[in-house]
């Protein structure tokens, strides 16, 4: 009788030093099933609110993305957000109308060239870079390879005048590009002293290629003026290259044109050659016989017999075209 009792005790006493062990535990279950009821309630609401953001920021990305669009030149085209249901995910694609009449998109290569599609992908592109957070941005280093490429003028500036808005806001951009014109029109319209440019080339030898510094002039001049900066540091001494005289009779006969553009335009003269466009000139009374005669005195000093195309002395013209720049006022 007293073993069955002391048994019990026992029993009894197991109970309370398992209860007393196990009550960390006992608490720390209670505490995780308090908190798992706090966030059965805080999930949905938080659902809620990403949901509520994720709408908000797709439906900025793709108003942005057809704004952009229709900026860089496809303005006949509206982009819209189409949404589908797959299970439990939503899947989010582009609806594109034309003139507003919906196109199916096995279709869309029967419509869009090949500049609207280029417009697309970079349309896309720089929404992502827009719709950036301001801290992210500043660490952003945008690579773009030869983005204006079978763009037009248009196309091209505005895709510059994007860049140029972000340029104060990213860490820095490269563009890759073989197309001169979009150099160029970067120049034009980016301020080089507000932003710090630099122009490299690729170059090949006869063992490797390399890269190189490139004066950007000889991307964002004209070609007529690039021309007559050679012949001008000829004049100037600062270059020996008599090249350069087979260079000027060109560049006289267009210059002759660039003076009297209004002129010719305004008596329908014809200038195909320039002799005809001398004598027009003076057939309508707006150069004298004078100038006439000095015109075709210098007209016919280019003919390749003439000393100027024959001669290995260098001053000699040099100052041949100095005569000829004074005179006509270049």
């Amino acid at each position: 009788m007293k073993l069955n009792n002391y048994e019990q005790k026992i029993q009894e006493l197991n109970k309370k030093k398992n209860r007393e062990e196990q009550n960390l535990q006992c608490e720390q279950y209670i505490e995780i099933c308090n908190e798992v009821l706090v966030l059965e309630t805080d999930i949905p609401v938080l659902q809620t609110e990403i949901e509520t953001e994720q709408s908000e920021y797709l439906t900025n990305y793709f108003s942005t993305i057809n704004i952009l669009f229709q900026s860089l030149g496809s303005r006949d085209f509206t982009l819209s957000r189409n949404i589908e249901h797959r299970g439990n995910k939503d899947v989010y694609s582009l609806n594109i109308s034309f003139k507003n009449q919906p196109i199916n998109n096995n279709l869309l290569h029967a419509v869009f060239s090949e500049s609207d599609r280029r417009a697309l992908a970079l349309s896309i592109f720089l929404a992502k870079i827009k719709l950036k957070p301001a801290d992210e941005k500043l660490k952003t280093i945008i690579v773009l390879d030869d983005p204006a490429t079978s763009f037009d003028d248009n196309r091209i500036s505005n895709t510059i005048n994007h860049l140029k808005s972000e340029l104060s806001q990213i860490s820095q951009l490269f563009i890759f590009t073989h197309y001169k014109e979009l150099v160029k029109r970067f120049y034009e319209i980016i301020n080089s002293t507000e932003y710090s440019i630099m122009l490299y080339q690729i170059r090949k030898n006869a063992t490797t290629s390399f890269i190189d510094d490139i004066d950007k002039d000889s991307f964002v001049l004209p070609e007529h003026y690039k021309v007559f900066k050679e012949i001008n540091d000829f004049i100037l001494l600062n270059s020996d290259d008599i090249n350069v005289r087979n260079k000027f009779r060109v560049f006289w006969e267009y210059h002759l044109k660039t003076i009297f553009a209004k002129q010719i335009a305004d008596n329908n003269i014809d200038s195909s050659t320039p002799n005809n466009m001398i004598n027009g000139l003076f057939d309508n009374n707006i150069i004298s016989e004078e100038v006439k005669s000095e015109l075709h005195r210098h007209r016919e000093s280019f003919n390749p017999e003439h000393h100027i195309f024959t001669t290995t002395n260098i001053e000699d013209v040099r100052n041949y075209i100095l005569v000829v720049f004074n005179y006509t006022e270049l």
